[in-house]
């Protein structure tokens, strides 16, 4: 989740919380994750999926670190 302080709304039902409808519940980046893949200012906590290199990305302490998927 991106920064996400609504109270309604869930990605299994396909509706994002109300102040965090910029941005979707979790971000697909096709490629490396940086502070310009978000419209909204990070948190230590965020995370996206970089789906070209099937990687995780957390930002911690300000940095992004990454962790591989594997099936």
């Amino acid at each position: 989740m991106e920064n996400s302080y609504g109270t309604r709304g869930g990605q299994a039902g396909g509706t994002v919380p109300v102040k965090n409808a910029a941005n979707p519940p979790l971000r697909l980046v096709p490629g490396p994750v940086s502070d310009a893949s978000f419209s909204r200012q990070r948190v230590d906590g965020t995370m996206a999926v970089d789906s070209a290199n099937k990687r995780l990305y957390v930002r911690v302490g300000g940095q992004w670190l990454w962790s591989p998927l594997n099936a």
